[in-house]
């Protein structure tokens, strides 16, 4: 799945959740999860 349009699909599908970014208060940030080594790798350039 496209990382970038799931990240704006959970930005944008609240109006709580836009808030709360509003007011810094909640960051979205695209990543991924390497279950074989247990990390997590930001796919995000903030």
């Amino acid at each position: 799945m496209d990382c970038s349009l799931i990240e704006n699909q959970l930005r944008h599908g609240s109006l709580i959740i836009e808030d709360l970014i509003d007011k810094r208060k909640l960051t979205v940030v695209g990543a991924d999860y390497l279950i074989e080594v247990g990390t997590i790798e930001s796919l995000t350039d903030d």
